[in-house]
């Protein structure tokens, strides 16, 4: 079982990662946050996990003008990169949890 410190980090990715996609216009993906966020502890892992993998997955995000974003285009490769970030320290951090 991930610990309370564990948790704790896993919420403030969530948070961080649910404000990016807000600020972005990126509403699917923002609403997928937020269902995780109220879920209960026992289901967080397990939901996230769906969202690696597969066509149409969260991997294959990419903020842009042209995917309908409300972002500028120098704004983008910024916003990308923070995606990335949280991307994969959610991905790490759901590893660890059995």
């Amino acid at each position: 079982m991930a610990t309370l410190n564990h948790q704790r980090n896993i919420c403030i990715a969530l948070e961080e990662l649910a404000a990016l996609l807000e600020n972005c216009g990126e509403m699917h993906w923002y609403k997928e946050v937020k269902k995780i966020q109220a879920s209960p502890a026992s289901e967080k892992y397990r939901n996230l996990r769906t969202w690696y993998g597969g066509m149409g997955s969260f991997n294959d995000l990419i903020i842009s003008r042209f995917n309908g974003h409300t972002i500028s285009e120098d704004h983008e490769e910024i916003a990308n990169d923070k995606l990335s970030v949280l991307r994969t320290e959610i991905y790490n951090m759901i590893q660890l949890d059995p």
